[in-house]
């Protein structure tokens, strides 16, 4: 029996690096490149494709199935029929698991990935120097991979199955979505007026790809890595008028951008460096961290988030680092504010960028605790803000309910007392959040002053959210139609004055919903401090508050009218 064959049942021991025979199936665009450098190898390399595979295979000491993915299993199938079944058998995808190629190891063989981390555009594409992923379903399987990518010119790196789809997304984004980049940048300039757009950007590529691969993130350059917000909001304006369906995009990568950046700095690269905060996971860890800061008499802010930070919360940690001496930002998705179909498990969630941004705002501490830390076998306890507060707007028993409510001020007060800051930060784009946390910190008279900050809205006006990474570009545009209704109603208000009835301005609204596309979950107008039913303009400020749904994301938004008479004469 040859060597290899022996060393499959004896997987423990390692593989021997004595190949000579290798059945390529498959004489595509993968397999023509593989089979020219296993030959230039000195290896006896036989070529099948599926019908014949069985026999080409069999008595081989590797078999390389060279497929689309979803031919693998079909393919393997096949070639478990050989009567001399290869030691190993293995495929070339990035995406397709091992359990594709269980048919083989039901019959003994082991198995294997080995996936060039490289574009194959056409056969006799060269594989040297091109980097390799390998998984083996042993020891034994995963030497013999590394063994051949070494034999084939690659250079092979080990990757666990568990971490197949990240690594292949990673694949994608610098592959697939680098090239759809380019194409976008073409597309704006030539609406910009360029005539040969990818002539003129194609130095701008490959320059930039050589300088991250020299020297990775502190290559960044361009207005986000030398702070210039007013550039980058001149950008989404030209973008919103020029090509609106692009501004969604720019948006979420400027975001990540800012992570980037910030990444850089904190690891002296490039930039200004910004302290890299600490990381906490338990509220005794937290306490400790916070002990010497408390002694000494410091003022401490936090900023509770549930993740997936922009702009909005990046106002709030620097409006922290304003105001106080240590600044504790929270990281934790609430399992509690969400109800039964609401979207807990698809909530965006990116903890390295948060970390990045939060370390940019110059947060010191971060408090970001598992779920059963925070709510432990046996929870039982709930803090509830009753009345009209909490069973209106979101919390009318037809939406979201006053159980999500009860979620945020259970969750917030445990926030409070983990934390113990002299002031905690709100966004009032979350207006009747707000306003019950603000409630429950003065019913029950902790010692906290309850900031409430304006919403920050992308330059077409949408109130920046988490889920608003869930719109699609045309849903995107209709979505502005919320901050243009809430507009509309406010000047329709201040042109009407004193005293003018809310009806009208919440019809004006209404119809700018209704000419985008949008049914409202609601469009009410409620005292801007105590949420009760607003009958007219001008004793008290006004809170108009909208929610609906655009696509699979509930967005909501709000404005606070308030009309002051004019006295004639005046």
């Amino acid at each position: 029996m040859r060597e290899l064959e022996r060393n499959r049942d004896a997987p423990d021991t390692g593989a021997s690096t004595g190949l000579r025979s290798l059945a390529v199936i498959g004489a595509g665009r993968t397999g023509g490149s593989v089979t020219p450098a296993a030959r230039a190898a000195g290896l006896d390399v036989r070529v099948g494709t599926r019908g014949t595979a069985a026999v080409t295979a069999g008595g081989s000491d590797i078999t390389l199935l060279c497929v689309p993915d979803e031919s693998i299993s079909a393919v393997c199938a096949e070639v478990a029929t050989a009567t001399d079944l290869p030691a190993y058998v293995g495929h070339v995808s990035g995406a397709t698991g091992l359990d594709a190629l269980e048919p083989a190891a039901r019959r003994g063989a082991q198995i294997f990935r080995l996936h060039p981390l490289q574009t194959i555009p056409a056969p006799g594409t060269s594989l040297a120097g091109v980097p390799a992923a390998v998984t083996g379903s042993s020891p034994a399987a995963a030497e013999v991979a590394r063994t051949l990518a070494r034999r084939l010119g690659m250079v092979p790196f080990d990757l666990a199955e568990e971490h197949r789809a990240a690594y292949h997304a990673g694949a994608v984004l610098a592959s697939n979505f680098v090239l759809t980049l380019a194409e976008t940048a073409a597309d704006l300039l030539t609406r910009a007026g360029v005539k040969d757009a990818r002539a003129a950007l194609t130095p701008l590529l490959l320059s930039t790809a050589a300088n991250w691969a020299g020297a990775g993130p502190a290559a960044l350059t361009g207005p986000i890595a030398r702070g210039d917000e007013e550039t980058v909001r001149a950008h989404q304006a030209a973008l919103a008028g020029l090509a609106p369906e692009l501004l969604p995009a720019y948006t979420a990568l400027a975001d990540r951008t800012r992570a980037v950046a910030a990444v850089a700095a904190y690891k002296n690269q490039g930039g200004t460096p910004v302290s890299t905060p600490k990381i906490v996971r338990t509220r005794e860890e937290l306490r400790a961290a916070l002990a010497p800061a408390r002694r000494a008499g410091t003022r401490i802010g936090l900023v509770p988030t549930m993740g997936f930070l922009h702009e909005g919360h990046a106002s709030l940690l620097r409006a922290a680092r304003e105001r106080c001496d240590v600044v504790v930002m929270s990281l934790f998705v609430n399992p509690t504010q969400f109800g039964p179909n609401e979207d807990l498990a698809a909530y965006p969630r990116d903890e390295a960028a948060d970390l990045a941004m939060a370390a940019a705002a110059g947060v010191d501490l971060v408090y970001a605790p598992a779920a059963d830390h925070v709510y432990p076998p046996g929870f039982a306890t709930t803090v509830e803000v009753g009345g009209e507060l909490t069973n209106v707007l979101c919390g009318d028993p037809a939406r979201r309910g006053a159980a999500h409510f009860r979620g945020v001020t259970t969750v917030v007060a445990k926030l409070l007392n983990a934390v113990g800051p002299d002031v905690a930060f709100f966004g009032q784009k979350d207006a009747q959040q707000a306003i019950v946390v603000r409630a429950m910190a003065r019913d029950l008279e902790l010692p906290v002053e309850i900031a409430v900050l304006p919403t920050v809205r992308e330059p077409d006006g949408l109130a920046m959210s988490s889920r608003n990474v869930y719109l699609t570009a045309e849903e995107r545009i209709r979505a502005r139609a919320l901050n243009q209704a809430l507009t509309v109603a406010a000047d329709t208000a201040r042109t009407a004055g004193e005293g003018s009835a809310i009806r009208d301005a919440l019809a004006a609204a209404g119809k700018v919903l209704a000419d985008a596309g949008i049914e409202p979950e609601y469009l009410e107008a409620r005292d801007a401090e105590n949420l009760t039913v607003a009958e007219r303009f001008g004793d008290r400020p006004v809170l108009i508050a909208v929610a609906a749904r655009v696509g699979r994301a509930r967005l909501i938004d709000n404005v606070v009218v308030q009309v002051v008479q004019v006295v004639q004469g005046a």
